[in-house]
């Protein structure tokens, strides 16, 4: 995961961090993260400037099943992506009417939306319920920031990167 990368930053929220970091660790095996791995804290919605965006890679799994915060979950994808980055987020699908409200919005952000169709999806995925969505040509240029609270966050100009966010549930 890091041949092709120069940074790999995982997030999760404060309390369970020192979790996040034993499992990268088990990952990679060692004692210590190689070079261009790193495992922070993040709680949607919330400033992420600290961590560097934009990414050109954001990765979130089993994101979507509270729909009370979806709204900072896609707060954090737009503070976190640019025009050029790339989302993807696997999830089962629960009940449509929970989900829809979440891609409604998010396509006001991003120039494309799309969902994996069932005979792309893995044999032992077929039947499980599980997709994966891929948002990506992010509107709005740099300011583009979908928030209730807070002043826009600060960007930086990403010039020559290969980084990937992961972006872990809120709990």
């Amino acid at each position: 995961w890091l041949r092709f990368s120069k940074a790999v930053t995982l997030t999760d929220v404060p309390a369970v961090a020192d979790l996040a970091r034993k499992n990268a660790l088990a990952t990679v095996g060692g004692d210590a993260l190689p070079a261009g791995l790193q495992v922070a804290t993040h709680v949607w919605g919330q400033d992420l400037s600290h961590l560097g965006p934009p990414f050109d890679v954001v990765v979130g799994s089993d994101c979507l099943y509270d729909p009370s915060v979806l709204d900072d979950l896609l707060a954090t994808l737009v503070a976190a992506t640019d025009e050029h980055s790339v989302v993807y987020l696997g999830y089962k699908r629960r009940l449509d009417d929970r989900e829809r409200p979440f891609f409604d919005n998010a396509r006001r952000y991003f120039a494309t939306v799309a969902f994996s169709d069932g005979a792309e999806a893995p044999p032992e995925w077929r039947g499980s319920g599980l997709h994966v969505c891929r948002l990506s040509g992010r509107l709005g240029g740099s300011t583009a920031v979908v928030v209730k609270r807070g002043p826009p966050w600060p960007r930086s100009s990403g010039a020559g990167r290969r980084r990937f966010f992961s972006c872990c549930p809120a709990t």
